[in-house]
Formats: C-alpha cells, structure tokens, sequence
C-alpha cells in the first residue's frame, strides 16, 4: 500500500507549540539563513514522530518523540563540534526547563551560521519558496516521499508509473546532443508539496539557476513522476484530502502557514510545477521546452505542466515562454 502522511504526534505539536520547544517553530518560520521546519511520523508507529530544522537543504537539529520514552535530540556528527552539543540530549527525556531549552539553543545560534556558510546556498530557494507568504499558494511539505509496505511494492509502482514518462524521452532529436544524458529512471523525492487558492495540491521540482543546468531541462519528466505518485496515493485513500488539510492545520497551529488556508480538494488534484531560478541560459531554456514538448506530443501531460520562475525569497512568477 502507498502511503502518505506527516502528520506529528498531537504531544510533540504541543511543546512546539507554545511549549518549551516552541522557539524551533519560530527559527523555521522567520525566514533568514533559509531555515525551515518540517514535520515527520513514523508510518510502522504513527504516535512516534520528530520535528526538522533545516539550513536549506541541511538538517541542523531533530527533536523525536516516543509515546512511552519521551523526547530526544539528534544532530548529524559534523555538526556537533560547530557548538556547544551536550551528549546527555541524545538520551531520551521527558521534557526541559526553560533554562535547559535556552542551552539548546546557544547550540542551535552556533551551528544555524556554522553550518549555513557552507550550505546555504544549497538549498536557498527551496527554503524560500516553503516561506514565503503569498495568498496563491501555501506550502505544506518539502522532500515529499512516499512510503510502501515492502521494497518490492516501492519497486514495482515507481516503475510502473514512470514506463510511459520515460518511453516518451526515448529517441535523440535531431541535432540536440544533449539528450544522449536523458535518464534512465526517475527519483521518488519531491522538492516541495503545495496548496494553491482552489484547493488543488501543487507537485514543485525546484531548480536554482547554477549547478542545476545539466538536470533542468528533465525538471518537468521528473516533476511529471512525481504528480503521477501523488495522485496513485489519492487514488488509494480516500482520506487524502483530511490528510493533507491535518498537515495544513498543523503549520497553521505552528505559524509557518499564515492567512486564509483552501480547503483541500477532494479527490485531490494535481497541478505539476517546474519552478527554476532566475535566470537560466537561453540555451537551458530552450533545451526544458524541447523536453516539455516531448512529453506532450506523446500525451503524458495531463494535467498540463506549468512553468515558473523562482526568486531567491521564493515568489513564484510567470515563466516567460520559449527562448
């Protein structure tokens, strides 16, 4: 079964929320050094979950949750000598004094800037579309990934689905050598879920300008899995939509969602996104249409692909067309 679900546990919401963790909540949701905070579960145990403080792409700090041992924090060993670490945190507790919590963070002042300088450019506009407030969308979840119950179930989905997306890439175009390094398979992370002003949950690939241009033109085969994924997850749960709209709430309750939330869709629906940084070469723009135009002459567009430019606070503009 594919599942679907990052709820966290209500007793882990509640010390984030306004509890003696809550100021992670509010690291994640202030919109400098590109932090962002994401909620998790663990689907064998779903009263078991952890909360992530990112750098961009870069874990900084996890706070876990267990029903019956209580909580723990967890970083990556590189990044413990950055600051003052305490090892006794790692051990599991049933919660921190206000004076305990403050040692936390002189940990997580030390690293957020340690670890940014050389991280940060990594996942910058990732982060800056998660937060950034704007009335047309609201985003819900980053590196989305779906589960199944065996390695085998995983396998054999992701390459049913993503036969007919890759049949569509095979065959060079004339003069466009380029394609020889189409892909042999499509990953299974999503960059970023999000819910636009109807309801509809967007599936965003997000690609910065540099260091991206090899993989930027295959954005919109990738993104096309990935939406594929999604709606073979609504499709087998009819409680997609509560789902979606608890992962929403809890944001919401969190501050990292601000204004009027849309209810979502139900059954849900899919808008496929490519959203890259400005401004790509002419010649990687031009190569993403041809990739684009592929997949719509051989009717694996639906629903249609849309196309976005991303600026490094994360608004989503217009893309400008072929060129």
């Amino acid at each position: 079964m594919i599942r679907y679900d990052r709820r966290a546990p209500e007793p882990l919401m509640e010390v984030l929320e306004g509890g003696w963790a809550s100021s992670l909540a509010e690291y994640g949701g202030c919109g400098a050094f590109a932090l962002d905070l994401q909620l998790r579960r663990n689907y064998d145990s779903p009263d078991r979950g952890w909360a992530s403080l990112y750098v961009g792409l870069t874990k900084v700090l996890d706070l876990h949750y267990h029903p019956t041992k209580g909580f723990r924090l967890a970083v990556h060993d590189s990044h413990k000598e950055a600051g003052p670490w305490k090892l006794h945190w790692e051990a599991w507790f049933n919660g921190m004094t206000a004076d305990q919590w403050r040692e936390v963070e002189s940990f997580i002042e030390v690293v957020i800037p340690a670890v940014g300088h050389a991280f940060i450019k990594e996942g910058a506009v990732q982060a800056a579309v998660t937060s950034f407030g704007r009335g047309s969308m609201a985003a819900i979840d980053r590196e989305v990934v779906m589960s199944f119950d065996s390695v085998e179930e995983r396998n054999a989905t992701h390459a049913a689905l993503q036969a007919p997306v890759l049949r569509a890439l095979q065959g060079q175009p004339d003069g466009e050598d380029w394609w020889s390094a189409a892909p042999e398979k499509l990953g299974g992370e999503l960059d970023l879920l999000a819910i636009d002003a109807d309801g509809c949950l967007m599936a965003i690939e997000i690609k910065p300008a540099k260091g991206a241009s090899g993989t930027i033109p295959w954005a919109p085969a990738q993104v096309r899995h990935y939406a594929n994924l999604l709606r073979e997850w609504g499709d087998h749960h009819s409680d997609a939509a509560e789902i979606v709209a608890g992962m929403v709430e809890q944001r919401r309750r969190l501050r990292l969602i601000r204004g009027a939330i849309p209810d979502c869709r139900s059954p849900i629906e899919i808008r496929p996104v490519v959203a890259i940084q400005r401004r790509p070469s002419d010649e990687v723009r031009r190569r993403l249409q041809v990739v684009r135009r592929r997949l719509e002459e051989a009717e694996v567009n639906d629903p249609a692909l849309e196309v976005f430019e991303v600026n490094l606070i994360g608004r989503l503009d217009e893309y400008l067309g072929d060129a």
